[in-house]
């Protein structure tokens, strides 16, 4: 786990010194092909926030120390006090589309694994939320872009908790099905 995790850090480094060589499009909105196709403001965000990467990678990475059912249990509770009320408040804005939100939203992935761990709907409705403060669409879309860039990790994530916790099914890990 460990020397995973140290890949993992090599890579994600790679990754954010790419972020740190494409600041001049942080300036202007580049054209489609000046970026591999990947939409402008999506590289905007990945640059104005890739201070604040290492830590939400190392967070999610957390994951990978996961060995009981028990931990896992404690992993969830934490993600879900921290995703039900971003969500919410991405909702409450309306600025952005039903439809984008829809297949985005992993709330009921996590109340499901929380259940099949023996969690009571009602004392999943109980578990403390963070407060979080999203007033505007654009500040809606950007926490999204926090959410969304979560299961760049999901698919590491969820053969690891198959692998230590076998015969227990995964519904939050990875949303959109298997990944890297």
């Amino acid at each position: 786990s460990t020397f995973a995790r140290g890949r993992l850090r090599t890579w994600f480094g790679l990754r954010q010194n790419a972020f740190a060589l494409a600041t001049d499009f942080a300036i202007r909105p580049p054209a489609e092909d000046d970026v591999g196709g990947l939409p402008w403001m999506l590289l905007r965000l990945g640059i104005e926030t890739v201070t604040h990467h290492a830590q939400a990678d190392e967070d999610r990475l957390a994951a990978l120390d996961v060995r009981t059912l028990a931990d896992y249990r404690t992993l969830l509770i934490r993600i879900y006090g921290f995703e039900v009320p971003v969500e919410r408040a991405i909702w409450r804005t309306g600025g952005i589309g039903p439809s984008l939100l829809h297949g985005r939203s992993k709330v009921m992935k996590l109340r499901q694994d929380l259940e099949g761990l023996g969690l009571t709907a009602n004392e999943i409705d109980e578990l403390p939320l963070t407060r979080v403060n999203i007033r505007t669409t654009s500040q809606a879309l950007g926490w999204l872009f926090v959410l969304e860039r979560q299961t760049l990790l999901s698919g590491l994530i969820k053969r690891h908790l198959q692998h230590k916790l076998a015969n227990l099914h995964f519904a939050y890990p990875s949303p959109y099905g298997e990944g890297p």
